[in-house]
């Protein structure tokens, strides 16, 4: 995840990286919930703490520079509503989180 996290891409393609990586513990955690151990809980609680501050520099960050998900290219237009979307994303996650218990 460090290297996930100081990768070069931008904030919003790095905070659904983070949250697809959420989904799939959460995916395996479905098949067998026995797997899940108390340093499993940990590392997914620090995961969620990590990309709620994630949002919150996205936040702070987003009225200086436009950013898009997939990162700056020439070929697309950016997606003023790429913060939008990512909080959603994760809105949607953790509403998968609280339906289960971890």
């Amino acid at each position: 995840m460090r290297i996930a996290d100081a990768s070069i891409l931008d904030p919003p393609t790095s905070i659904t990286v983070f949250i697809e990586i959420l989904n799939h513990y959460l995916y395996y955690f479905d098949k067998d919930p026995s797997i899940f151990d108390s340093s499993v809980q940990k590392y997914i609680n620090n995961l969620v703490e990590m990309i709620k501050g994630r949002l919150e520099e996205l936040s702070g960050t987003q009225g200086n520079a436009v950013s898009q998900i997939g990162g700056v290219s020439g070929v697309c237009e950016p997606d003023t509503n790429s913060e939008t979307w990512v909080k959603g994303f994760f809105d949607r996650t953790m509403q998968g989180v609280s339906t289960r218990e971890l």
